[in-house]
This record gives C-alpha cells, structure tokens and sequence, in this order.
C-alpha cells in the first residue's frame, strides 16, 4: 500500500505534534523546582537570545504566523 503526500503529511504531523507534547512535560518537569512555567521560560528566553527587542516584536515572536525573525511586510 503506498502512502500519498497527504497521508505522509499527517504522519509527520502527528509525531512532530507528540514529540512536542514529550518535550513540554519534560520542560516543566525541569523548570518546576525554578518555579518557573514553561511559557514563563519562554517570555524570559526571547528577549535574552534577541537583545533590543521591542514589546510588539516579543508578542509577535509568540505568534504562530509572524515568529521573530521571520520576513515582514513594511507596508
């Protein structure tokens, strides 16, 4: 039986979306004795890897559509 690119899609969705799951867990398992969430984690990592980072650059690095770094539009 051959997969199509629709089917091979899902896979790869669903272990990338696992192994994400796996890597939460043992995120907050570690921050836990910090007393730090992972979200908290992250609100502190971007500024410290992106030095000069406005606010609005901050939340748009935690959008899903405009991750920092990524090409903007100016207009």
């Amino acid at each position: 039986m051959s997969r199509t690119m629709d089917d091979l899609g899902e896979v790869i969705g669903y272990v990338l979306k696992r192994a994400q799951s796996v890597m939460r867990v043992r995120m907050d398992e570690a921050l836990r004795p910090l007393g730090v969430t992972a979200p908290q984690y992250a609100c502190l990592e971007l500024p410290h890897r992106t030095p000069g980072i406005s606010g609005s650059e901050l939340a748009r690095g935690f959008s899903p559509r405009h991750p920092v770094g990524s090409p903007r539009s100016t207009n």
